[in-house]
């Protein structure tokens, strides 16, 4: 190379496992150059012809994995982390560590996705580990991230909007597909490119920021709850649901009068506050546009969207049970005294729960949050089908895990390496170690 040119072998990108060609008979030179959802292409590196093969369809479960579970399984590979966590936690860094051989397995088998949120770039982004836990919850996703939960809660409102109409969504109930990116039963690439927006760090004092708000309305609704009696599951469940529909209402009606007072040179021009939005807009306008496809006028829209916001129907979004049932739950434990004070990641952790859980096969989430949600579901309707796991029923994880690996048929572990190689199952727990010097 002289600075000004460099010689590149496209036979590079040609990878094992390699067989004989069937196009020049070549002996060992027809490798993998790609694999693609639903086949793969091989090339010789004699003739540098291809030939694509088809795959079988795959139908791979979706296991969600809270920030807890990703920052554990990032510790336990981590070389100064990994120390710290076998003199701390005993017998609890085997059980991560071979949580993630396990998980690494199913991924690459194609059995198994474990989906990205924006929960977990969130959480990670304040931390000091960032790229690391990125890295983690990157590798296991196979390249599937969740939509962020406001758009899913919002699909979810304007299903119930549609229903409360009398009218079907055209597209039936939501499902994993969409309310994802990525291709869920796809088979993976061996390549896996990620983009970075480049402006993440100083987005991290603004997520603290938010953080302590939400964590401090959270500790102030504890403390009301623990001076208010105790009222019972099922009245603090009806509270919270009672609440949400009226406090969008009010929170699009507070939106336009800042936004009229500023266009109107009553108050300062804010250029953030003209470019924000929040989710009771983004609502409202949906709602009004499925109205407008009915034929309704726009003088009667608004009113309409009132009475939606205060009727039953809105209580029936699967999120809003959700997340109402859990902290009907934790008023339970508050009213008796027995409530923990909520930690910082609390709110996070309950809203992605309840709005990610209707969309999965199974979900890890740490102890408090798991008893939460089993008292919740012992006591009310909830619309999910997912196995809840947490440290506590790891042993239940791992069955769960065993089953699903004891699915592939001999030949489906056959066709996994014949498409991948031998070496592709090994689990990739060297992923923080430094690399070696190839001098």
């Amino acid at each position: 190379m002289d600075g000004k040119s460099f010689t590149f072998d496209p036979r590079a990108f040609i990878s094992p496992p390699y067989v004989d060609c069937p196009l020049c008979q070549a002996a060992g030179e027809f490798g993998v150059l790609m694999i693609s959802g639903t086949g793969y292409v091989r090339r010789c590196r004699r003739c540098m012809r291809d030939q694509r093969f088809l795959l079988p369809a795959v139908e791979k479960k979706v296991l969600y994995l809270d920030q807890f579970a990703v920052s554990n399984l990032m510790k336990v590979l981590h070389p100064r982390e990994r120390l710290r966590m076998h003199s701390r936690a005993g017998g609890r860094a085997e059980f991560w560590l071979d949580l993630f051989v396990r998980l690494d397995r199913l991924v690459k088998l194609q059995l198994l996705v474990c989906p990205s949120s924006t929960a977990h770039w969130e959480e990670s982004l304040p931390t000091r580990f960032f790229q690391e836990l990125r890295r983690m919850y990157e590798h296991l996703s196979g390249d599937v991230s969740f939509e962020d939960p406001g758009t899913i809660r919002r699909e979810q409102a304007y299903r119930q909007f549609l229903t409360w109409q009398g009218e079907e969504h055209p597209h039936g109930p939501l499902t994993v597909h969409d309310v994802t990116h990525g291709v869920v039963n796809g088979w993976l690439d061996r390549i896996s490119v990620q983009a970075r927006l480049g402006c993440e760090d100083g987005l991290a004092d603004d997520l603290r920021m938010v953080r302590d708000r939400t964590h401090t309305r959270l500790a102030t609704c504890v403390d009301t709850w623990a001076r208010g009696g105790r009222l019972g599951f099922e009245r603090y469940f009806e509270q919270e649901l009672s609440a949400y529909g009226p406090q969008q209402w009010r929170n699009y009606c507070q939106r336009v009068v800042e936004v009229g007072q500023m266009m109107n040179g009553l108050a300062p021009f804010d250029p953030d506050l003209a470019a924000a939005t929040n989710d009771a807009e983004i609502m409202v306008m949906s709602f009004k546009a499925a109205l407008r496809k009915r034929g309704i006028i726009e003088d009667t829209q608004l009113p309409k969207i009132r009475e939606f916001f205060a009727s039953d129907q809105i209580k029936e979004a699967p999120f809003l049970r959700i997340s109402c049932a859990m902290f009907a739950a934790m008023a339970v434990e508050a009213s008796v005294n027995q409530a923990p004070r909520p930690d910082r990641g609390m709110w996070t952790d309950i809203t992605t729960v309840s709005t990610l859980l209707p969309y999965c096969d199974a979900m890890l989430i740490d102890n408090r949050c798991h008893r939460l949600l089993g008292f919740a579901t012992d006591r009310a309707v909830l619309d999910y089908d997912a196995a809840v796991f947490s440290t506590d029923s790891r042993d239940k994880l791992l069955a769960w895990l065993e089953e699903l690996e004891a699915s592939a048929t001999p030949e489906y572990l056959g066709l996994v390496e014949q498409v991948y190689g031998a070496s592709w199952l090994e689990p990739y727990s060297s992923m923080f170690e430094a690399p070696t010097d190839p001098r």
